[in-house]
Parts: C-alpha cells; structure tokens; sequence
C-alpha cells in the first residue's frame, strides 16, 4: 500500500471506526453497569431473608436484635444491643475435600487461630453438631459450626459478656 492511498482512504475511515468502537464500548459498559446493578439489587433483599432463615433458630436474649448486613462472597451480620455485645457473623460456603474453594468459602477461624495467641481453644459437640471454640488474648471469643460454615466472634470482656454471648450462641444449631 502506498502512503497516498492511506491517507487519501484509510485515514478518513478510521475515524468513522474510531468513533463506533468508542459508541461500542460506552453501550456494553452501560450494559453491564445495569446488569450488575439490578443483580445488586436483588441480592440485597434476598440475603437479608436468607440470613434471617440461616440464624433463625439462634434464641437472642431481650434488647439484641438480628442486624442483617451486605457481604460480596458470603452472608455477614450482628447480633447487636445497643448497650451490649456486638456479635459478627460470616456465613461461607462448606466446600467438600479437594474441591477448590473460593472467595466466600468457610473457613474456620478458631481452628486457624495460633495457639500462642489464644488463652484457650476447644471443641465441643452441641446439639449433635460440632462447634470449635478459641479465645484469644485480645479478647476476641471465634466460634464456629464447620458443617454449616458459619463463623461468630465478639469482644467479651469478662465472664458476665462470655456467658451472654455463649448463651446466645450456643442455641444456633
């Protein structure tokens, strides 16, 4: 191709081009703003019931509430009271043995917690289900139910907070 005929056709195309790949990209960004917003929007009233069904047999003592919140992977929230414990949970997927995990998969906390940085770690059967526990020196009490990928933990200060969070806890499965 010689240059006169590059610039004499070529050269006036290409903005015609230019143009309608720009127009191109703005459409399928529009798009897939819309799509992931309406997605968006629809997880959100979905996974407030679906946490609500999840901690559905959990019995919370009087003035804490169930405080649904938005999570990307998994299914967060609080068990909060105002002048009270602040319990967080998470809620992952339990993925089977050598199946490959992804970003919202359960992962036990007690269990990965280092020894050295707990007071104690246990575990326990309740209600038929295993449940691992670890205090750790900051304060922090992890609880978790392994087959049904849920993780709790709270700031308890002393034993009055310990045994109001385990009271509430305990009474998930």
């Amino acid at each position: 191709m010689d240059a006169d005929f590059f610039h004499a056709i070529l050269m006036p195309l290409s903005k015609y081009i230019d143009h309608d790949i720009a127009i191109m990209k703005e459409f399928t960004m529009r798009k897939m703003i819309n799509v992931l917003a309406g997605i968006a929007l629809l997880g959100l009233g979905a996974g407030a019931a679906f946490a609500d069904e999840l901690i559905g047999n959990m019995k919370l003592l009087p003035g804490y509430e169930h405080i649904p919140e938005q999570g990307v992977d998994s299914i967060v929230g609080r068990i909060a009271n105002p002048d009270g414990l602040q319990i967080n949970y998470e809620i992952g997927n339990v993925t089977a043995p050598g199946e490959p995990r992804t970003g919202g998969s359960f992962t036990d906390r007690p269990g990965k917690s280092p020894a050295d940085e707990n007071r104690w770690y246990d575990e326990k059967e309740v209600g038929g289900m295993e449940v691992h526990f670890a205090y750790r020196n900051d304060d922090w009490l992890l609880v978790s139910f392994p087959e049904r990928g849920m993780n709790l933990s709270v700031l308890v200060r002393d034993q009055e907070e310990m045994a109001e969070a385990l009271s509430m806890i305990l009474t998930y499965p």
